[in-house]
């Protein structure tokens, strides 16, 4: 998940090395231009066959952008989705600067949600961001945080995700950035994957709550109202979140893994990959990695949400199953015809019960 950009000759282009580069494209007998991250921003730096280095888009702007590789060759099309959803057009050719059309419509349509602004916090690991919406009014506001999946590339400005549902209902929404997406770097995003540590020293979670503590400390989060939950890579790391200590009312696993020592097949072998070993050979490693080896530290609301056609399912019945043993609040809601990636209507639907479960009406 980290590309180095190499030129013509195959030499790594060394002031590109350490950037998150989302894509390369070529410009046939002029150089590329590469699509880097720059926290959750996205712009494009465009690399000559005479090895100059300069950006294309602007290197302060609060937007993500797109190369439309469609157009190759000749004049390029360039796509900026700012903070708000907003989509404008920008054409390029070599030689030239940004010719600019009119923006098109926000995202979102009637369903807008609030004003998204870009917020950051310090970490001991780095500097983290995240994409905050509030509603009108003055705080502090029920506070919701999103932890996204994949987890690389997760999350980026202009993503809207749930927030014009939660705004709605008088909450603040956090989509939160964490180490493991690769936004402190290459290092720091293996950490967590390799679980040294854990539970005890998780990188992703602390990272995240540092941030939660800041909108607490700053008085726009009410802090006997915080919530969180995650998909994916972010449901799991909801769960892991919630057996070590942690400031939230409630918590929901949004078809994310509980026991990575249940998975099979594929998944198994990348699993010890990522942990440079199996269960048999370092059990410490792979338990500190499950939150299903301890049931018992979870005191909050867990809502399970399991899509009947994920291969999760039955890690998500098996969690369950172990909170309901050892006498913690867990409901698992399983969505019999859903795949790992819900329907619009079957994602609002589960939206609706973890609004009903928090009171968020």
């Amino acid at each position: 998940m980290w590309w180095l950009v190499t030129d013509r000759n195959g030499e790594v282009v060394e002031p590109l090395r350490g950037h998150r580069v989302r894509q390369v494209f070529d410009v046939p007998g002029w150089g590329c231009l590469v699509v880097v991250f720059r926290g959750l921003r996205v712009g494009v730096l465009a690399v000559t066959d005479a090895g100059d280095i300069f950006p294309i888009t602007p290197a302060d702007d609060e937007a993500s952008w797109r190369v439309d590789h469609g157009d190759l060759p000749g004049e390029l099309r360039l796509i900026r989705t700012g903070l708000d959803g907003s989509l404008t057009t920008a054409g390029w050719e070599p030689g030239t600067t940004l010719r600019w059309d009119p923006p098109a419509e926000s995202a979102g349509g009637t369903d807008r949600p609030s004003p998204i602004t870009l917020i950051s916090w310090d970490t001991p690991g780095g500097r983290l961001e995240g994409l905050l919406a509030t509603p009108d009014g003055p705080g502090p506001f029920p506070l919701v945080v999103y932890l996204h999946g994949s987890p690389w590339f997760g999350l980026e400005v202009g993503a809207q995700g749930d927030s014009a549902f939660w705004t709605s209902r008088g909450a603040a929404f956090l989509q939160a950035g964490y180490a493991g997406s690769g936004i402190l770097g290459e290092e720091l995003m293996w950490e967590p994957l390799r679980s040294v540590g854990m539970p005890e020293r998780d990188l992703d979670a602390d990272g995240v709550l540092e941030g939660v503590a800041q909108l607490v400390r700053t008085g726009l989060a009410d802090a006997d109202r915080l919530y969180v939950y995650g998909f994916s890579a972010g449901g799991y790391l909801v769960n892991r979140m919630i057996t070590r200590p942690h400031p939230f009312a409630a918590a929901a696993c949004w078809d994310g893994a509980a026991d990575v020592r249940r998975f099979t097949g594929e998944t198994h072998e990348i699993q010890i990959f990522f942990r440079g070993c199996t269960p048999e050979e370092c059990p410490d490693r792979w338990d500190g990695a499950s939150p299903a080896s301890r049931p018992e530290a979870v005191t909050i609301p867990l809502t399970i949400i399991s899509a009947g056609r994920s291969n999760l399912r039955e890690d998500s019945a098996a969690w369950h199953a172990a909170l309901s043993r050892a006498g913690a609040d867990s409901t698992l809601f399983v969505y019999p015809d859903e795949d790992h990636l819900f329907g619009p209507d079957a994602h609002r639907s589960a939206l609706g019960r973890l609004a009903e479960a928090w009171r968020l009406p």
